[in-house]
């Protein structure tokens, strides 16, 4: 065919597309859409019944990952059916409504594995990148065609910083859960003198790792959201290896504390040095550090100081072994590595 006739023709099918950011990608890379065109120019039937047990905040992602819940597939599929028909545009969610319904249908979870099925709501998933749809609808594809299906996991093809956040938040979820559950068991064992000093560093912590993952993060590149999310992952992670830490039977600190001090004051004096300020950066075409400058560094450091007073007070308040040198020490050489990674 021509390819004054191609265009022709490729132009007439975007027009018919019922889905606009398809259609835009369409007329972007031409053929490789014309699947999703022609599927989503006729309408589903029949049209699912919505279950009126599920609201359209119900959060399909929770029943099929099983995020502070048991995971039911069953509901899962109910509630994005829901989402489906409720659209959002203002949460860039791959997984919301038809994202969960195109890996439900298929892996054959809680409901006979359909693969037409699955590549329409594949099709329908807006937040895919053209690169993503693209291997998405080859894998089932193959799958139907060989009926060797393999696990489909929509983060199995994540190539945009979109999708790459998107993925990262599950594992934040879950991970969160899993530390709310140790947080909880750790709490329910405090004598009640000690509660508020926990909660005060709860919250200083809190205030720490924001200020942690969006200062002395990268956030300039595509995946700065999962970037941000795995650093907050780490610190909560660290949070209660320090809490079990401190509560041990025995504890020995590696160094003293004027020891860690000086490697701290000597990190932060490199960091001073190698990163650029503020106006610096936003005067600068390029900048090596990205989004890093010294002041966010300063920022994040007082939310340090105020984190590391309340650790010695949550200690003493809770009668740990370690003494108040001995947190402070462990403290400090924790953050005088990170300084250090940023100095390099």
């Amino acid at each position: 065919m021509p390819s004054r006739f191609l265009v022709l023709f490729l132009s007439l099918l975007t027009i018919s597309c019922p889905n606009p950011y398809l259609r835009a990608q369409m007329e972007k890379e031409g053929v490789s859409k014309i699947t999703c065109d022609a599927i989503l120019s006729k309408p589903l039937i029949p049209e699912p019944t919505l279950d009126p047990a599920f609201a359209p905040d119900c959060d399909s992602s929770s029943y099929y990952f099983g995020i502070g819940r048991p995971r039911d597939l069953v509901a899962a599929r109910k509630c994005a059916y829901v989402e489906r028909a409720n659209p959002t545009t203002t949460q860039a969610d791959m997984f919301y409504g038809p994202g969960i319904l195109s890996m439900i249908y298929a892996n054959g979870q809680g409901t006979p594995p359909d693969y037409a099925l699955a590549t329409r709501f594949t099709c329908e998933d807006n937040w895919a990148a053209p690169a993503e749809l693209e291997d998405r609808l080859n894998i089932l594809k193959q799958d139907e065609t060989t009926q060797k299906p393999h696990p489909f996991d929509l983060c199995d093809t994540a190539t945009s910083g979109l999708s790459e956040g998107t993925c990262a938040s599950i594992d934040t979820r879950l991970h969160e859960v899993k530390r709310l559950n140790t947080l909880h068991f750790f709490s329910d064992k405090l004598p009640p003198d000690a509660l508020p000093a926990f909660r005060a560093l709860q919250s200083a912590e809190d205030t720490f790792d924001q200020l942690r993952s969006s200062n002395e993060v990268d956030l300039s590149g595509t995946g700065r959201a999962a970037f941000e999310l795995m650093e907050q992952d780490k610190l909560r992670d660290q949070f209660v290896i320090n809490l079990k830490r401190f509560s041990a039977p025995s504890i020995t600190s590696p160094v003293s504390l004027p020891t860690a001090d000086r490697r701290l004051n000597a990190a932060y004096t490199r960091v001073r040095q190698a990163l650029p300020s503020a106006d610096e950066q936003s005067n600068a075409a390029t900048s090596p550090d990205g989004t890093i400058t010294f002041d966010g560094v300063q920022k994040t450091q007082r939310a340090w100081l105020a984190l590391r007073d309340a650790w010695v007070a949550f200690a003493k308040a809770s009668h740990s072994r370690a003494t108040p040198d001995q947190v402070a020490a462990i403290l400090t050489v924790q953050r005088a590595h990170q300084l250090e990674s940023l100095a390099q």
